[in-house]
């Protein structure tokens, strides 16, 4: 089975107190290798678009050179246009202890946190099927079949 993820203008501009937590979602699926194939999109602008006529929106400018047969960057990188992956260090995780009980484990995860906090953690129990959301760094399952390795 073939499976795709499609990244859409994950753009600096497009990343705000509402989407902050996208990239770091975007990043553990694609670190999680469940898909075959990945595309990014990226906004581009141009100077007979409607953004730049009617929003007066200037960033991202871009255009086809025809000798080179490339897509040019005519804005700066400061306006917003790039990528967001392009500036960021990641959070690394350093650690992770699982404390067990008979019906229970608790994950404690340790982390570089890079160059942003973390806001929410993700835990699995199922291979990445389905995540349990946390803002802290511990989670238990709890009520596992007993002995459960």
């Amino acid at each position: 089975m073939n499976n795709l993820l499609l990244v859409i203008d994950l753009q600096s501009n497009f990343v705000n107190d509402f989407t902050k937590t996208i990239p770091n979602k975007v990043r553990m699926l694609l670190e999680s290798k469940r898909f075959d194939n990945v595309v990014f999109t990226k906004f581009l602008n141009d100077k007979n678009s409607q953004f730049y006529n009617v929003l007066n929106y200037k960033g991202c400018i871009e255009e086809w050179d025809r000798e080179q047969g490339i897509v040019k960057l005519l804005s700066n990188k400061s306006d917003g246009c790039y990528v967001y992956f392009d500036l960021y260090n990641v959070v690394t995780i350093t650690n992770v202890q699982a404390t067990k009980t008979t019906n229970s484990v608790t994950l404690t995860v340790t982390i570089d946190a890079g160059e942003n906090s973390v806001a929410t953690y993700y835990f699995s129990i199922d291979g990445g099927r389905s995540y349990e959301e946390s803002t802290s760094p511990n989670y238990t399952f709890s009520e596992l079949t007993p002995n459960t390795t």
